[in-house]
């Protein structure tokens, strides 16, 4: 018989030549990004902490995990709470907007006196992770931005990263020519008067098909080419003109910036009633998660409606 006994010579020798590896694995990692700080505990730390949340396996991605961005004026810490402490205002906007959703975890953003500012809220979301932030008393405020663990310390993304789309050159468009024919045929069959003008893949290979007939519409597919979602986005009689995003008002760019951090410009719209423009309506990816959002003729927010 074979002797499988090890000698502790041996053993440490085997030990410290793994340490080596993995400390040389360390020294190549940290030239591009720092090691974050997670926190578990309900101690108060700094709200700037970025978050883990597990992504289990979403849009098969090689990471683990994605970091939530907080960021700040002041000196703000973070304490995590129960999800049902939260406001019912919270609760009942993610019902609302985001069906379906699991909560993940939730937290209070307070100062160093402790009066509380804000709330930020983790769910998922079609299988992927959505951060909210709140003020004091449960109005919606903002998407939190997230990043993978390599782009803490840069601009956020990285080609063949989570969220490589924010370098700007739209890798998530469907061109029309090469669309499924079953999406082509659906579309004919049931709303055969409606003129496919747009088209994105998810990163779950979902397709999102925009759609005018006397108003416009959003059309789902998952990625078994089924319809999930039929959603107006322009009332009847309403007419969309598309425009680019250097059209864009400042005042509108401002808003999208402060209430979608890294958000992706997909396409957009000028809602026109009886030739008169009522506004802007705009197509945007904020982490992986669509959403139309439309603005007034004078640049100001009416709402947000979460696409897919």
């Amino acid at each position: 018989m074979k002797n499988t006994n090890i000698n502790p010579i041996q053993r440490s020798i085997a030990i410290m030549a793994a340490l080596a590896i993995l400390s040389s694995c360390k020294k190549e990692l940290s030239s591009v990004s720092p090691t974050p700080t997670v926190e578990t505990t309900t101690t108060s730390i700094s709200a700037s902490t970025p978050i883990s949340v597990a992504l289990n396996g979403f849009a098969n991605t090689q990471s683990d995990s994605v970091y939530v961005m907080y960021t700040s004026d002041g000196e703000l810490f973070r304490d995590e709470i129960p999800a049902i402490t939260l406001p019912a205002a919270v609760q009942q906007y993610q019902t609302e907007n985001y069906q379906q959703n699991d909560q993940l975890s939730a937290y209070t953003i307070s100062d160093k006196d402790g009066n509380l500012k804000s709330y930020v809220s983790i769910i998922r979301y079609n299988e992927r992770p959505v951060a909210l932030e709140y003020n004091f008393v449960g109005t919606f405020k903002k998407v939190l931005e997230q990043r993978e663990w390599a782009d803490l310390d840069n601009d956020g993304w990285h080609i063949g990263g989570l969220f490589e789309d924010r370098d700007g050159n739209n890798r998530d468009v469907v061109n029309l020519n090469l669309l499924p024919d079953e999406i082509k045929n659906y579309m004919t069959n049931n709303y055969p008067d409606d003129i496919i003008v747009r088209a994105f893949q998810t990163k779950e290979e979902a397709i999102i098909v925009i759609s005018k007939n006397n108003g416009g519409f959003a059309n789902v597919f998952n990625k078994n080419l089924e319809l999930q979602k039929h959603l107006s986005i322009c009332d009847v009689n309403c007419q969309l003109e598309d425009i680019e995003k250097s059209t864009v008002s400042s005042k509108v760019l401002t808003t999208l910036s402060n209430t979608f951090p890294n958000y992706i410009f997909n396409y957009g719209d000028m809602m026109n009633v009886n030739g008169v423009s009522m506004g802007n309506l705009i197509l945007l990816n904020a982490n992986n998660t669509r959403y139309l959002v439309a603005f007034d003729a004078n640049g100001n927010l009416l709402s947000n409606k979460v696409v897919f």
